[in-house]
């Protein structure tokens, strides 16, 4: 039965009613009598109002009731009244519920209504929603460092197994290691308008850079990055690098959104690269042969209109310790026993006289190793010793045969020296005036002077 909430009009007091219930307890009427009251007041007469000791069941009727069922014509009267009421409500009403659905905690009393539902009191249902991974703002994705080769199948290279780029030096005189330098740069109004250009900058804590240069961090060297095609660019970086040397970009983060850049969002045919809104940028570059190894900064900027950005990475210029001579022999010519005899270098290379270039990117000192000439032993050591130095301000190292002697004075990066050899023979031996021996001549690295503090 659908029954709202009504008021005592004895006690002024709202007094809620069980929707779930199939009788009043309160109201004396029978359940159809008070609903067809409800829907017309004039049916409510003495005839058809019942009391508390009516019944069907055996139970005494009113004398009311009695007076009706003895009339037919009152009967005919009680039953046009029905019939007429039926036609004043209209629609069917419920009348009455069954007690298990009115006892069902699933079915809900919403507004005065029985809602029928699932017998649950929780429901997960799925959600979702798809990042906004656009680019609305011109940004760098990502950059990198590579050999630059005219053979196209080797674009895409370092000299190192490491995350990032490493190179190595020629270890030839006066020849650079060339390279190229890469950017993936977005700008979502007009990449044919963007400009790129980067920087290298030469590691902080070294003082020394190309010869004649200081370093502490300082420019390198500057170039300007040109834009690809879309499918060299995307050949580039998500073929040749992505397959061959997948660890060699450094990738950035979105300023938007903070997601992370990198193959996965630039390559493909829905990636950055084929929907055009980014392009692989590169340019020419250049490391000296005597440029100092360590660690170098890589700075790139674009620019388009208004806007302007900048991101930075780091490489490495791996150690080369090497130097080359001019001479493939040493003669000492006449000597005397217990006299020194001393062969002098110049700084002429190809001049005729001894002559060691640095062709590294290391400062190093010169190591010399000597047989004895097979003069042997006596009961004092050896009967022959040497000596030998770099530069004709350098101080003579003596050192002894079948020893390395290592000669402290330094040979600086891309710099050309002297070396001079002194030999000397404390005991020849009975026969014999012709010797020959055997020289080898080789080097270790030398710190390079650290940056000033300021």
């Amino acid at each position: 039965m659908i029954i709202d909430n009504g008021s005592s009009e004895e006690s002024g007091q709202s007094t809620p009613i069980d929707s779930g219930a199939v009788s009043m307890q309160e109201s004396q009427e029978p359940a159809e009598t008070a609903d067809l009251a409800a829907a017309d007041p004039s049916i409510l007469t003495e005839e058809n109002t019942t009391g508390p000791d009516s019944g069907t069941d055996g139970t005494q009727a009113s004398p009311a009731a009695a007076d009706s069922a003895e009339t037919p014509a009152n009967s005919e009267t009680d039953a046009d009244s029905a019939a007429g009421a039926t036609e004043q409500i209209g629609e069917p009403q419920v009348l009455g519920l069954d007690e298990s659905f009115a006892d069902d905690p699933s079915n809900t009393d919403v507004a005065g209504e029985i809602v029928s539902g699932p017998s649950a009191t929780e429901h997960w249902v799925s959600t979702g929603f798809v990042r906004d991974l656009a680019i609305t703002r011109l940004s760098a994705l990502g950059l990198w460092l590579m050999d630059r080769s005219a053979d196209p199948s080797s674009a895409g290279r370092d000299d190192g197994p490491d995350a990032g780029a490493q190179f190595l030096p020629s270890g030839r005189f006066a020849t650079d290691k060339n390279l190229s330098i890469c950017a993936v740069v977005a700008n979502p109004v007009d990449l044919a308008q963007t400009s790129v250009s980067a920087e290298i900058f030469y590691p902080d804590n070294i003082a020394f850079g190309r010869a004649g240069q200081s370093g502490c961090g300082l420019k390198q060297g500057e170039t300007v990055l040109t834009r690809l095609d879309m499918p060299a660019g995307q050949n580039l970086a998500c073929a040749q690098i992505r397959e061959q040397n997948n660890n060699l970009p450094a990738w950035y983060n979105s300023a938007e959104g903070g997601w992370p850049y990198g193959y996965d969002t630039i390559c493909g045919d829905s990636g950055y690269l084929a929907s055009g809104q980014a392009a692989v940028f590169c340019g020419p570059a250049s490391l000296a042969y005597d440029d100092p190894a360590g660690t170098y900064r890589v700075k790139i900027s674009a620019q388009h209109s208004a806007a302007d950005i900048a991101a930075e990475s780091r490489f490495e210029y791996l150690a080369l310790t090497v130097f080359e001579n001019d001479f493939e022999a040493v003669q000492y010519g006449p000597v005397k026993a217990s006299q020194w005899k001393i062969v002098l270098g110049d700084k002429i290379w190809g001049g005729g006289q001894p002559t060691a270039r640095n062709i590294g990117n290391t400062n190093l000192r010169v190591k010399i190793w000597q047989n004895d000439f097979g003069l042997g032993q006596s009961e004092s050591g050896w009967n022959i010793r040497y000596e030998a130095r770099v530069g004709e301000s350098g101080t003579f190292t003596v050192y002894e045969p079948e020893k390395s002697g290592l000669l402290p004075e330094i040979l600086p990066v891309g710099q050309s020296s002297s070396l001079d050899f002194g030999v000397l023979i404390e005991k020849f031996p009975p026969a014999g005036t012709v010797f020959s021996g055997q020289m080898l001549l080789t080097a270790e690295a030398a710190p390079f002077p650290l940056c000033a503090l300021n």
